[in-house]
Parts: C-alpha cells; structure tokens; sequence
C-alpha cells in the first residue's frame, strides 16, 4: 500500500517506488504520495481524466484506473524525479527533453523566468537537448559535477549541438555545465542555423561551464547579446575552434545577426587546431582575462581572429601558439586595441610565421609584450597592402620587437614591460606527510597548472613565488589535512618572509576525525621581489597529512594591477 501523506508531512521512509504507487488499489483522489525511485519526489494523485500521462511527471495509475500521479513542480528535484537518472550509462536523452520542454510550470517568480537545478551525475544523451524558447535558467552544482555527455548513437554529421538554443529565447542563462562530446558531436553548445532565421536572441548568459571534446566547435553563439564568465573549452585535440562568437556560419550558412554587446571574462581556450577564438561582425567586444593555450598545428590560424569587430582586450594572454591575432575585415569597421596582454609562441612558432597578420581595420597595443624572441627576430608583422587606415601600433611601453616590416610602425622600444602574472600550483595526488602539530610548515607544492612568467621556484622542495614587479595581487586557494580530530582547527596561513599576511582558520566538528578544509582569499601591495609562501598549521595532537588531491589543495596568485 502506497504511503498516503496528510498535510504534506513528507518523509522518506514513508516513500515508495513508483510501480508500488501504481499499482497502489487503495488511492484516493487528493492523496500525496512519495516516490523514492524519483529522488524522492512528491506526486499528488488526481483524477487521469483532468491530466495527460507522459510516464516522466504524470504518470498513469493501474491499481485504480481513473487516477494518475502528478509530480509537484520543485527546481532542485524536478530533473530527477522526473525520471532523469544521471547514472552515466542509462540514456536520459528523452527524459531529459522532456524536463527542459515542460521547465515553464517551474516558473514562480514575476518576471516569467523558469530555473531548472540539475543534480550531480552524468546524462547520457544520444541526441541533441534544446533550450527551451523562453526566459530560462539552467543551473548546476559546479562545473565538472554534473555533465551532459553524447552517447554512442549521438549523430557525427548534420551540424548538431548537445545543447541547443533556440532562436526565439529571450533571455537563457546556463551555469555549471560539463557537456562532453565525446568526439562524437560536433558542437557543444549551439545557437543553430537553419535556412535564413531571425536569430532572435535577445541575451545568452554562460557561465562557469567547459565543453570538452567537439569535433568542429565547443561554443558556436549567434546572440543580439551575450555574456561569458569562467568558460572553458577544448582539450584533446579534437575541436577545430573553441569560441565562435558572433555572425557564425555553419555548413556554408551565416546566421543574420550579428551581436552589439558582447563580453567574456576568464574564458580559456586549449589545444584547438584552427582558433582559439573566433569573433565576426560584434560591434561591441570585451574580452577580460581571456587565454588560448597549445594551438597544435603550427600551420594553421591564430589564437584570436577577429573580422569586423570593434573590440578591448585586457589582461589576455596567448601561450605555445603558432601565430597570435588575424585582423580581416573592413578598414572603417575593424578596430582592436590590447592592453596590457601577454602573447608568447612557447618554441612553437616557426622561422616563417606572421604573428600579427592585418587586412583590415587597425591593431593598437598598449603596454603589452610580445614574443618573437623564439624565431629570432625573423617574424613577418603583415599588414596587407590598401586603403589608408590599416596599422599596427605599439606604445612605448610595449614589448621590444626585432622587425618592422610591411608597413608596420613602432614606437619607442623598451624592453622593460609590465606583463600579465597569473599562476596556479596544485598537488600530485601524494599526501604531504609529517606535518607536526602546532608547528607552521610550508605547503610543498608540485603540479603547475599554469604560471605566466614562471614566477615560481620549482627547484625546491616547496615553492616560492617571487613578485615579478611592483602592485597589487591576489593570493587565493584551500588547503585541507586528513584526519583532522573534533575541535581542533586548522589553519592556512599566507606570508611574505616572516610576516604573516592573513591565518584563516577552519575547526573539524564532526565529533571524530575529518577532512578539514580552510579556504583563503588576500589582496595586497607587494614589491618587487618579494617573496609569497603558503604554510599550514593544525592542533590536532600529533602528525597529519596535507591532502595531495588537487582539487583538494591548491593556490593561485594574479597581479590584479
């Protein structure tokens, strides 16, 4: 007999699997029941004649023909317990679809928007997921923690996206989404064309999301505007461009709109073989902290390619890539100017390459360094032959460049320059053993994720962060020790020499021994050369481990001006 729940008191061992609920003979219009097989989810049982049984949120009742179940509309639950099983195996394609197609009964607020939460797991989809056309939000614990995946039968041809937006949405915002190809789809994330559309987007928001795998593109967005933060793209060699932003054009096809406002912040491109990024007809671009990162075929276009863009780029950096930025487009419509950007070929860059290429509009760079050094100064800075208004142009605190040539003019050389810092060192899964009680020791880390300017001495047992140049940085991470006894705490403690700049402190109370983790975040002023170490700190009695996982301990340090 199924658990009937009077004034919604829910819980969950009273639940029952839905073919009990079912199949229950003894239900009543006006019950509740609690399906634990659906997360938990609470179905009210109605009369089937008032619904349509889809057997995901309305499913149909054989222990009493004329009743059906109804799932209550909660966004933390609602994927799940419709069904969607995200167990990595099962395909939740359908089911999945069906969640986002019926998303609009989640809507409680004023302003018609509709939050869907997807649980932790992974969703197996063997065909393309769409947006639902309306003013949407879809969330997700973090990235990496809940992931879309195409399946073994998802399509190789026809230009499909496992995420699909739709061309008539007003407002759609995705946030904390793994999508993995698989090297099977094409796209990851696509806005799609589709003979002459409208391309009526009003504003695509995404943030804190990876697309990993795609054969052709991870983000293909054709949106009026649209807003990046914390997305990452590419990996594995297989995807030919990270970021297509802009007028795309799929197949031969070009969508018609072209963006007005457009930003990405923090968005890092890796190891595609084409472009990293890939801008056409914006009119108003902003790029903050963007990088690109191993573009693989030496050959091939640039890190950044722009046609007929009016853009900004601050703080972006560009490391082992073959060439640098591609500027295509009209004189009067194409304007970049780069400041305090960081671009560097890491051995990659061949003895014919044109790190800066110019056919259209004008290239201004303001204290930022580039490297030819790895060529030997026998690089080709082209600027096509044509109409006036085509340059390329360095400030005086720009990097010291060994050619000028076709037409390109420099300033005043300096080899002085202020270049981008932003490192990140973590653990290679090897605890760190010993660390004795109430005794401040250094965190010895050993994995370099990335560090601009190799402001670290990896030489010794534990690293050292030397300050490159005078300003203001930013000192953030966690560290977390094993086995931690109830009570006491530890401690994360940032200095410079002997000087301690800030202990945050976490205390383990779970009545025994626990992971305990302390999270820091500092800003300061430092000199130049000064030196930044990390050091932990506990109470716990005897010796403990530093946890080696490396999302478990880690650090990053970025000048912030």
């Amino acid at each position: 007999m199924a658990t009937k729940l009077a004034n919604d008191q829910i819980r969950e061992n009273e639940a029952v699997t839905l073919a009990a609920a079912v199949a229950d003979t003894s239900l009543l219009a006006g019950d509740t029941v609690v399906i634990s097989d659906r997360a938990y989810g609470v179905f009210d049982v109605v009369l089937s004649s008032s619904v349509t049984d889809n057997t995901y949120n309305i499913v149909q009742c054989t222990g009493v023909a004329n009743l059906a179940l109804v799932l209550r509309a909660e966004a933390h639950s609602f994927a799940a317990a419709c069904g969607v099983t995200f167990d990595g195996s099962t395909d939740d394609g359908d089911a999945l679809q069906h969640v986002f197609d019926n998303s609009d009964i989640l809507d409680n607020s004023s302003d018609g928007l509709s939050e869907l939460q997807l649980p932790t797991g992974t969703c197996i989809v063997n065909a393309p997921i769409t947006i639902p056309s309306l003013t949407f939000k879809l969330t997700a614990p973090g990235m990496g923690r809940t992931q879309i995946k195409a399946g073994a039968s998802f399509p190789t041809t026809g230009h499909r996206g496992v995420i699909e937006i739709p061309a008539d949405g007003q407002f759609i915002e995705i946030d904390g989404l793994n999508i993995d190809c698989a090297s099977r789809a094409q796209y990851g994330i696509l806005t799609p064309i589709t003979g002459a559309p409208s391309d009526d987007r009003k504003h695509v928001v995404i943030k804190n999301t990876q697309v990993v795998k795609a054969t052709e593109v991870c983000f293909a967005i054709a949106s009026w505007m649209l807003t990046m933060e914390q997305c990452r793209g590419g990996g594995n060699n297989t995807s030919t461009v990270i970021f297509d932003i802009g007028k795309i054009t799929i197949d031969g096809t070009t969508s018609s709109r072209e963006g007005t406002t457009t930003s990405l912040t923090n968005c890092y491109a890796l190891q595609p073989q084409d472009y990293g990024f890939r801008f056409t007809s914006i009119a108003g671009l902003v790029l903050n902290a963007c990088s690109a990162d191993n573009l693989e075929h030496a050959n091939k276009p640039y890190a950044y390619r722009f046609e007929n863009c009016t853009a900004t780029m601050t703080g972006c950096e560009c490391e082992s890539v073959a060439r640098y930025i591609e500027s295509v487009g009209s004189d009067t419509a194409q304007h970049i100017t780069a400041n305090t950007c960081r671009f560097t070929g890491g051995g990659k860059v061949a003895s014919t390459a044109q790190l800066i290429q110019l056919s259209g509009g004008s290239l201004n760079f303001r204290n930022t360094f580039i490297d030819d050094s790895s060529v030997g100064g026998n690089v080709t800075y082209a600027v096509s032959a044509g109409a006036g208004g085509r340059r390329v142009t360095f400030d005086s605190s720009s990097s010291n460049l060994s050619a000028s040539t076709n037409s390109l003019t420099t300033n005043d050389q300096l080899t002085e320059v202020s270049p981008v810092t932003k490192a990140r060192v973590t653990m290679s899964g090897t605890d760190q053993t010993g660390v004795a009680t109430a005794t401040e020791t250094q965190v010895e880390f050993d994995v370099e994720d990335y560090d601009i300017g190799s402001n670290f001495d990896t030489t010794a047992a534990a690293w050292d962060f030397t300050v490159p140049g005078n300003g203001f940085y930013r000192i953030s991470g966690q560290l977390t020790f094993v086995d931690i006894a109830n009570n006491a705490f530890v401690q994360a403690r940032i200095k410079t020499g002997s000087t301690i700049l800030c202990k945050p402190y976490a205390q383990a109370s779970n009545g025994g021994t626990e992971m305990t983790t302390v999270q820091f975040d500092y800003t300061g002023h430092f000199s130049k050369a000064e030196v930044i170490t990390v050091h932990g700190y506990h109470t716990h009695g005897s010796n403990r481990d530093i946890e080696g996982d490396k999302d478990a301990t880690y650090l990053h340090i970025e000048k912030v001006m």
